[in-house]
């Protein structure tokens, strides 16, 4: 059964034609939630291959968050250039070179980092997903990313109570893919205090994995507003694992190291502009922070106590994206 999951993916990863972007921004199309959702299988790399569209000018910012967009889902980007690009680096263009360093430094950035794609989703929040569902399950880890609430994906047959360990909230994305055993085990994590969400009966129809295709149409969108209105009210304000402030324009991943002794928390602008006066408040009690660009900035931050309990950082400057490691 993961072979044939699995199978999908590489046929979606490798030969869509991607049709939707993080937060509306103009071609950014790595559909972080579908490669949290694949990922959640195991530790596989991913590559992302998609182009610029055709005659289109790209910006540098618009490069660079590409290239970050997918290395905060734990991916890759394969670098595709716009052909007036292409053309102004061929002709040592000053202006085309300074772009071209500006990637190489994101990249660089995370290259340097490898160990980062190895680090656990961190949160309160659980989405129990099916073994053929990713589109959905995944459409639905992006509507809380934009909410900057952290989440484990779980797919069901790797659903165990060590899974949900940690874990204050579930959303059960496709219970009929559950075998009873798994079911048993939502109900336990229920009976201790949980809070499970199970997705309406029929709200998932027929929209498995189909062909190359890896985003969602529109009838699918309008069933996935369903579950996602009752995912809005029981998340609500909650600090689920951590909260951000003054990132309306970002997107967020926080990833933990398997004791839970340190956080990471990734960062990425899809703004034109830099983003000051950002604030990161995470679950637990943390001693030392520290602050890492693109640009070379590695800094400790000031830790302070938050009012429920936590710990919290402030950042300056955010431009094309941030890392903050609390240990």
């Amino acid at each position: 059964m993961f072979d044939r999951f699995t199978e999908h993916a590489r046929r979606a990863i490798f030969s869509a034609r991607y049709e939707a972007g993080s937060l509306g921004s103009p071609w950014i199309d790595t559909n972080t939630g579908f490669i949290r959702s694949v990922r959640a299988w195991g530790p596989a790399s991913v590559w992302l291959g998609y182009l610029p569209p055709p005659h289109s000018v790209v910006t540098g910012e618009r490069y660079q968050a590409a290239i970050a967009d997918a290395e905060m889902a734990g991916a890759r980007w394969i670098v595709a250039l716009d052909d007036d690009f292409s053309a102004r680096l061929q002709r040592a263009d000053p202006a085309a070179i300074k772009t071209w360093r500006g990637l190489a430094q994101v990249l660089q950035f995370f290259e340097s980092h490898p160990e980062w794609r190895a680090l656990l989703s961190y949160g309160k929040l659980a989405v129990v997903q099916g073994h053929d569902d990713a589109l959905l399950s995944g459409g639905i880890l992006d509507m809380i990313a934009a909410k900057h609430t952290p989440m484990r994906a779980i797919p069901g047959q790797r659903l165990t109570p060590d899974s949900l360990q940690g874990a204050t909230m579930a959303v059960d994305v496709d219970a009929d893919s559950l075998t009873p055993q798994q079911r048993e085990m939502l109900k336990n994590f229920a009976r201790g205090g949980g809070t499970v969400l199970t997705a309406p009966p029929g709200w998932k129809g027929q929209s498995a994995l189909k062909g190359d295709r890896i985003t969602l149409d529109k009838a699918e969108l309008d069933r996935l507003n369903d579950i996602w209105h009752d995912v809005q009210t029981m998340t609500g304000r909650k600090n689920l694992g951590a909260r951000l402030f003054n990132v309306s324009s970002m997107l967020s991943n926080v990833l933990t190291t398997p004791d839970s002794k340190q956080v990471t928390v990734e960062l990425v602008n899809y703004s034109a502009y830099p983003i000051e006066n950002v604030s990161v408040q995470v679950l637990g009690t943390f001693k030392h922070a520290q602050l890492m660009t693109p640009e070379g900035v590695q800094k400790d931050l000031e830790v302070y106590v938050t009012d429920e309990g936590g710990t919290g950082v402030d950042i300056d400057r955010v431009t094309a994206c941030a890392t903050v490691r609390l240990d």
